[in-house]
């Protein structure tokens, strides 16, 4: 299971952020437990970046819902799952 997960983004429905940041949402999920700590911080700026929320990623007071659909990408994606495409 460890093997199919890293090669996957998973994005959950409900969203968990109450009044955190999105970067410590992003660099505290489950996804960048296996990442050291400089690599952690660095993916979860980055994928911050790649979704649209390079700018508000410190903002503490209440995401939008689309902001908070934004965020869980991101932290979907902070691992670098693989993608492919069907041919």
């Amino acid at each position: 299971m460890p093997a199919i997960r890293a090669r996957i983004g998973y994005m959950r429905r409900r969203f968990l952020i109450a009044d955190m940041p999105a970067i410590s949402y992003v660099r505290n999920g489950r996804r960048t437990l296996g990442l050291p700590a400089d690599l952690r911080s660095k993916r979860s700026h980055e994928s911050l970046f790649y979704v649209g929320l390079g700018e508000a990623r410190y903002r503490s007071w209440a995401l939008s819902l689309g902001m908070k659909a934004n965020a869980s990408l991101a932290q979907a994606v902070v691992h670098g799952p693989k993608t492919s495409h069907p041919r």
